[in-house]
């Protein structure tokens, strides 16, 4: 019990869990790591082993059906969310989890090769390998140490290693006094312009909050920006030792509203309500005719949760601090079963909604006064001062906000700092900006395709993996993957070719996660799944003009580089655009 590979937290365990341990110790070579009930972002496996060459076993203890419910879930969303490397397009469901059920009653049932049920009893006196499948296995493909090491850093927070190199940002006298004061009822409204630091102080009051050894939850609509959040908060943590950093990483969840809602329904429900609740999803589900059908996210889910928070969530279960980034993208009824889940505001719980409505490119249309007074909110906070895009830079933006975003003016990007002469920039920053106008949608591609060939190399200090291509639809993108593979330049991409429906969603879903992960290679994906991330070398294009809020949110993905530098590039076959793209010249 006493080797360093055993990552134990005593105090939580029962008696029977502690044989199981002692039994796997026993048993596995030394390359098997062993978890006991780790927080794993609030999914809290009784166990869960891994080895570096062949995959993860995961043990859950309790009622057979309800563990059968929420080990297959574990299973998904370690394989969607921190493993999502796990899977290709070749391979797209690998056998590298297998599973066990530690069930209160005995049981005759062994339900797969991966999938088994014991008691305890019945556990400890199998031999390993009928338990573990995988310690009899050899290494193959499926399973390797780069995915290991993706899990380790959610079931380690000193292993995280996503951009954690530079100091966090400080925040400003205003940023500081949104995450230090409370408003009396516990509902904050945050709204700013791109690059005013909006997630930048969400992640300060989360690391505040944890500190003080809050509970909270931490949730964004772009699956992409998950580690990214994850970092930026570890990052304000970074001065705890590990121990602390643990403790305090054992308080917050980092997910977006749909897998946390499933999560939260699990975690708080008997057997007998999570039943009724997987025939309920069944049932929707299988009435839907359209695959595409949105009722179950959009209004049959938000619906049910609200009557189980009600009816079946205690105090306890709550969480006292719960932030909500990319707020635009928010339905209504998603706030509300997010503010449900704040403790009582008499026992100090609050919530925080950020947003910009100059993103609002899913056109939710969410965030009109009238609803947001329901909601409880008196009035927002404005962040205009932008610090993240390079000051040169700004005035196009706001003349692209000025031209197609007009009725938005609160959340047009500032920089107070700038000189009042026009061209009264920072002297060290270099900010290369190329807008080019072309007559197709097909010369798009063409250039593009050059650009990242020809010209994008010529660029003083370019490096291939700086490089961000935003494609504007799905169909352009599959145009420039085809270029890329034939000129042999490595990519990671958010897109999937497999020709099966499912298989293709849930490989793109995987890769959207793993989209930060991956740091060597140029990256393209769209301005939907780019929504919240920046870079200081991008690759635009813009073949459709009916969505001006995609293509402002698209312009302010620039960042400077840690050397002051950045470059963007843009292509545009749409009429709309040309003028305003004139004036970049």
């Amino acid at each position: 019990m006493h080797k360093k590979r055993i990552f134990f937290k005593e105090k939580h365990t029962n008696e029977g869990l502690i044989k199981v341990i002692n039994y796997l110790d026993e048993k596995l070579s030394d390359k098997w790591e062993i978890y006991v009930q780790p927080f794993l972002n609030g999914l809290l496996p009784d166990i869960l082993i891994l080895h570096p060459e062949k995959g993860i076993h995961i043990f859950c203890q309790g009622d057979e059906n309800k563990e059968k419910i929420r080990i297959e879930f574990i299973d998904r969303e370690i394989r969607n969310i921190y493993c999502p490397r796990i899977g290709n397009e070749k391979k797209p469901f690998p056998w590298a989890i297998s599973k066990t059920i530690i069930a209160d009653s005995e049981t005759n049932k062994k339900l797969t090769k991966y999938l088994k049920i014991f008691t305890i009893e019945q556990l400890l006196k199998e031999k390993v390998e009928e338990v573990v499948p995988f310690v009899k296995e050899k290494p193959g493909n499926d399973f390797n140490s780069d995915l290991a090491d993706d899990l380790r850093g959610w079931l380690r927070p000193s292993d995280f290693r996503l951009d954690q190199i530079s100091e966090i940002e400080r925040l400003d006298r205003k940023q500081q006094e949104i995450v230090d004061k409370k408003t009396p009822n516990g509902i904050r409204g945050v709204r700013g312009s791109a690059g005013s630091g909006k997630t930048l102080v969400l992640a300060h009051k989360a690391a505040k909050a944890l500190r003080e050894g809050k509970k909270v939850l931490f949730v964004t609509f772009n699956i992409t920006l998950i580690n990214y959040i994850k970092a930026l908060t570890l990052r304000c943590l970074r001065d705890l030792s590990d121990k602390d950093l643990q403790n305090c990483m054992d308080n917050i969840i980092f997910d977006w509203y749909h897998s946390w809602a499933e999560s939260f329904i699990i975690s708080t429900s008997t057997p007998k309500q999570l039943e009724e609740y997987k025939n309920l999803k069944t049932y929707i589900f299988d009435i839907q005719k359209d695959k595409k059908d949105t009722s179950w996210i959009h209004i049959e889910l938000p619906k049910y949760l609200d009557q189980h928070i009600k009816e079946n969530v205690t105090n306890e279960d709550k969480y006292d601090l719960v932030l909500v980034d990319e707020a635009q993208d928010y339905k209504q009824t998603w706030w509300q079963n997010l503010k449900d889940c704040r403790k009582p505001t008499k026992n100090g719980g609050e919530i925080y909604i950020v947003g910009d409505i100059s993103q609002d490119i899913y056109f939710r249309k969410e965030l009109d006064d009238d609803s947001l007074k329901k909601f409880g909110l008196k009035g927002w906070v404005t962040l205009k001062e932008s610090y993240r895009l390079p000051k040169s830079y700004i005035p196009k933006i706001k003349n692209f906000h000025e031209t197609f975003l007009k009725s938005e003016y609160l959340n047009r990007p500032e920089n107070t700092s700038m000189g009042d002469e026009v061209g009264e920039f920072d002297m060290f920053e270099e900010c290369i900006a190329n807008w080019t106008n072309v007559d197709s949608t097909k010369q798009n591609n063409q250039l593009c395709a050059e650009i990242i060939l020809n010209s994008a190399p010529l660029c003083k200090e370019f490096s291939y993996s700086n490089l961000v291509i935003l494609a504007d639809r799905r169909a352009d993108a599959m145009e420039m993957r085809e270029i890329l593979n034939e000129k042999n330049i490595k990519f990671t991409d958010t897109f999937s070719t497999h020709n099966k429906p499912r298989e293709r969603d849930e490989l793109e879903r995987k890769k959207k996660i793993s989209f930060l992960i991956t740091n060597d290679k140029v990256k393209m994906t769209t301005v939907y799944s780019f929504k919240g991330i920046e870079s200081p070398f991008l690759l635009i294009q813009i073949t459709e003009g009916q969505n001006a809020k995609k293509i402002y949110t698209a312009l302010t993905r620039l960042r400077m580089g840690l050397n002051s530098k950045c470059h963007i590039f843009v292509v545009n076959s749409v009429d709309k655009f040309k003028e305003y793209g004139d004036s970049w010249n």
